[in-house]
């Protein structure tokens, strides 16, 4: 898929959603035209920031809120 953009996977639909992919890949991108070093989260960190996702509900929850409501989803 190298080119094609990026995948967002999750256990459902809301938490795929609420990871900002675009977001994060434009600053990603400034940063590299910028010549910042870039540091990556170890694999660790990112099974714990997964983690502390999953477990609050209610920025899950505000994330798929604010996404449904841009793509005029009637809040389902």
């Amino acid at each position: 898929m190298r080119g094609h953009g990026c995948v967002v996977a999750g256990q459902s639909l809301k938490e795929a959603v609420a990871v900002f992919a675009q977001l994060n890949a434009t600053m990603l991108l400034q940063a590299h035209q910028l010549g910042t070093e870039i540091t990556y989260l170890s694999d660790g960190e990112v099974a714990e920031g997964m983690k502390m996702l999953r477990s609050s509900v209610m920025s899950m929850e505000r994330a798929w809120e604010y996404f449904s409501e841009r793509a005029d989803l009637g809040g389902i």
